[in-house]
């Protein structure tokens, strides 16, 4: 297994099936930083039969330099792991926080995020690294309504912050109050929630 992921070659690891999830886990915490990488990408293509791999995702993203293309695979298995991402932001290694706010920013979960909210705010507030705060006001802005409780956090970072962090959070006031108004629904990116698929054949079947 270690050859393949080595060499990249993620298609023959597809074929092989779900009965390798596995052996990819156990690669999560291989020398190679190549190997750890694409094991991640491996185990985020097996989408829900990698569920149990969350955790140990979540592991490898708090010790190696590959937290972001890790984190990115926790997003692939679906809401499974969201609860490891707001576990990250309270991470002490600041490169894992900022992979986690930044996930939670792309990765299409809208107000399904608001658990995070708190974290966040708590990133907002004693952070000292502006780039974790930067990502941490992009995942507010993507929680939508949900992150309501962060509004005045974020008017205060619009009118005295600088740079990009005042950019992002005077988009992210915009963003939250358009998400309160009537008939506005909060835009999400990336991987859709696991349930999505449900929700529209529901609205198939009201539809016949």
């Amino acid at each position: 297994m270690e050859s393949l992921l080595a060499a990249g070659d993620l298609e023959s690891v597809r074929r092989r099936g779900d009965h390798v999830v596995p052996e990819l886990i156990a690669c999560l915490d291989s020398q190679s930083s190549t190997v750890r990488v694409n094991a991640a990408q491996a185990l985020g293509l097996r989408g829900g039969a990698a569920a149990t791999a969350v955790p140990a995702l979540h592991r490898a993203m708090e010790a190696t330099e590959t937290r972001h293309d890790l984190a990115f695979s926790i997003v692939s298995l679906g809401r499974d792991g969201l609860p490891h991402l707001v576990d990250g932001l309270s991470a002490e290694d600041a490169g894992v926080r900022a992979a986690a706010a930044e996930v939670l920013a792309t990765g299409g979960y809208g107000t399904l995020a608001e658990p995070a909210v708190a974290p966040l705010i708590r990133i907002l507030e004693s952070d000292a690294a502006d780039p974790v705060k930067t990502h941490a006001v992009m995942a507010l802005a993507a929680t939508g309504v949900g992150a309501e409780p962060a509004l005045p956090l974020l008017e205060r970072l619009a009118a005295n912050a600088s740079g990009a962090l005042k950019t992002q959070a005077a988009g992210a006031v915009r963003r939250i109050r358009d998400a309160r108004k009537p008939g506005m629904l909060t835009p999400s990116r990336g991987t859709p929630p696991a349930d999505d698929e449900e929700e529209q054949d529901t609205s198939e079947d009201a539809g016949k």
